[in-house]
């Protein structure tokens, strides 16, 4: 039989647990606060398993490296926004959701990527066809916004679901 262990003020990674909580379906939950200063919620399991290190500041400056190193490195053609070609169509100065395209480039692999401008003011490099079909619409910080605001529900609903349970066995 397994006995319940707080992680309340343990540190996993760049998180610490500011407190715990269960949700309908029985599955716990951390509240946490990461050294950057941001808060997260992730399940209990992915703090002890060591799959959730941070807030997504972590992976996001390793990305961020990664892409900085790529095009600082790049030995490849940069395209001129004013280039003619029969198939190509340069991308410089329009908007994909809060992207502005700066600049592009073909890699060597003949692949097209953009450097782009986030509403927030953050720079994304990403390909040319992520922004075209719409899958890369921000630098990340929209997806971030929209899964702080499902765990901010998610939270606000738990308190609400303590102070005021369902079963008033009183009432009868």
């Amino acid at each position: 039989m397994s006995t319940y262990q707080s992680l309340v003020g343990q540190q996993f990674g760049r998180l610490t647990v500011l407190e715990e909580f269960k949700n309908e379906k029985g599955k716990y939950y951390c509240k946490c606060l990461c050294s950057c200063g941001k808060e997260k919620i992730t399940s209990k399991l992915s703090l002890k398993s060591g799959t959730t290190r941070s807030c997504g500041c972590l992976q996001r400056e390793k990305a961020s490296s990664w892409a900085k190193q790529r095009w600082e490195s790049k030995s490849t053609e940069t395209i001129p926004s004013n280039t003619p070609r029969t198939k190509y169509k340069s991308l410089v100065g329009q908007q994909f959701g809060r992207l502005t395209v700066l600049e592009e480039y073909k890699n060597e692999n003949g692949k097209y990527y953009c450097k782009c401008l986030c509403s927030c003011g953050k720079e994304k490099i990403t390909s040319k066809i992520s922004l075209k079909s719409g899958t890369t619409r921000s630098c990340g910080c929209l997806q971030r916004e929209v899964a702080s605001a499902r765990a901010k529900k998610a939270f606000t609903h738990h308190h609400l679901e303590e102070k005021h349970p369902q079963n008033n066995e009183d009432c009868g």
